[in-house]
């Protein structure tokens, strides 16, 4: 596992999440954001130990971390951090943000979610710290609102210090595909063809 070595990049994504698995939802959210936003870099981060996923038994952080390498391989523009995922302790946003900051210290971060997450940004750990760090990028998702005016009372700090991305709307969750491959359904076309292989091949779910 590596973090890509410091260099002069301007505007650095970061997407972190448990990746369980990584799937096309995850590639479109990352591939628009940096188009729309022209990132020099999107960092994958998948996270160690998820505060809010305590009670889920994740898969193993080397298979995790496979599937991730099969999706961003060495595709330009893209690239895998263990900045997280090798860090003991709860996977904190705020001290993800504060770890690439050091490590990028000349460059603006972005921190791509979904619209969910968004949504239960004020439950985060220190959440008014987040939007010192990184501007907030939102992904729309499929059936997801969010009451921006209520965000804005709950987290004053977000006030220009976010953007809205409407990508194209693909309804899939890493909790349905899981759920698909414990019952014998397909998941091709949820999740690249080598990660599909690869779940099968490691019985994973």
């Amino acid at each position: 596992m590596s973090t890509p070595r410091p260099q002069s990049l301007g505007r650095i994504g970061i997407f972190g999440g448990t990746f369980d698995p990584v799937h096309v939802g995850h590639i479109i959210m990352a591939s628009e954001a940096r188009f729309v936003l022209d990132l020099d870099l999107v960092l994958f981060v998948p996270a160690g130990s998820p505060p809010h996923k305590q009670d889920q038994k994740l898969a193993p952080d080397d298979d995790r971390w496979a599937m991730l390498e099969m999706v961003v391989g060495d595709r330009a523009g893209y690239a895998l951090s263990d900045l997280d995922i090798r860090e003991p302790g709860p996977s904190y946003t705020v001290t993800l943000l504060e770890r690439v900051q050091e490590r990028y210290p000349e460059s603006s971060l972005y921190f791509i979610l979904g619209g969910d997450s968004l949504r239960d940004l004020p439950n985060w750990y220190e959440p008014h710290r987040i939007p010192e760090l990184a501007t907030i990028v939102c992904v729309n998702r499929p059936d997801v609102t969010v009451d921006l005016d209520e965000m804005l009372r709950l987290i004053p700090m977000l006030q220009g210090r976010i953007e809205f991305i409407d990508g194209p709307l693909i309804d899939v969750s890493s909790s349905d595909i899981r759920q698909r491959t414990r019952d014998g359904s397909p998941i091709w076309g949820h999740v690249p063809d080598n990660v599909a292989a690869y779940i099968s091949d490691r019985r994973l779910y």
